[in-house]
């Protein structure tokens, strides 16, 4: 199987599928700075498999899937959320530097995004009290998806928030 590395290049600005996986209309977008391997016939939407990208990437590309998933699911079984719905119609994971306009929740994931979104963070929100989960309005600037940056108790935190906005914007 070849692989795209694609992800260590710039974006083609006449692909408009290289700056996002999942779906383009989705409610809940994540901003990342780095992107994963794909495989050469990808879809983006639709049939995107979690699985295999977790397969093609490793244990850095699942904790960030877990992560994702543990944030956006509503029901306690994010394993199976994260691998069979995830990325498939709410979700999309964004590789630009602008927020995506269907969406009504943004995540901004480590502060290597934040600073290439060019954040400034007055008027930002604390949610914990160690101030590593920022919000204003419809953005919510998170650490890197990453366990220890990221840990289970501050997943919870921010999870109630994000489906809190979700249920609002989408009754």
């Amino acid at each position: 199987m070849s692989i795209d590395t694609s992800q260590n290049q710039p974006f083609n600005s006449d692909d408009p599928l290289k700056d996002y996986l999942g779906s383009k209309t989705a409610a809940i977008a994540l901003y990342m700075a780095n992107r994963p391997l794909l495989p050469p016939a990808i879809h983006r939407a639709g049939g995107l498999s979690v699985p295999e990208l977790i397969s093609m990437n490793g244990n850095h590309w699942r904790k960030i899937f877990t992560i994702f998933a543990k944030l956006v699911s509503n029901e306690d079984d994010w394993k199976t959320y994260r691998d069979d719905c995830l990325l498939q119609e709410r979700e999309v994971i964004c590789f630009t530097d602008g927020l995506q306009e269907s969406a009504s929740f943004h995540l901004i994931a480590g502060k290597a995004s934040w600073e290439y979104f060019g954040m400034d963070m007055t008027g930002f929100k604390a949610l914990d009290l160690e101030q590593r989960l920022w919000v204003k309005g419809n953005v919510m600037c998170t650490p890197y998806f990453d366990y220890r940056q990221f840990p289970n108790a501050l997943i919870d935190v921010a999870r109630a928030k994000v489906l809190a906005e979700i249920s609002r914007s989408h009754p």
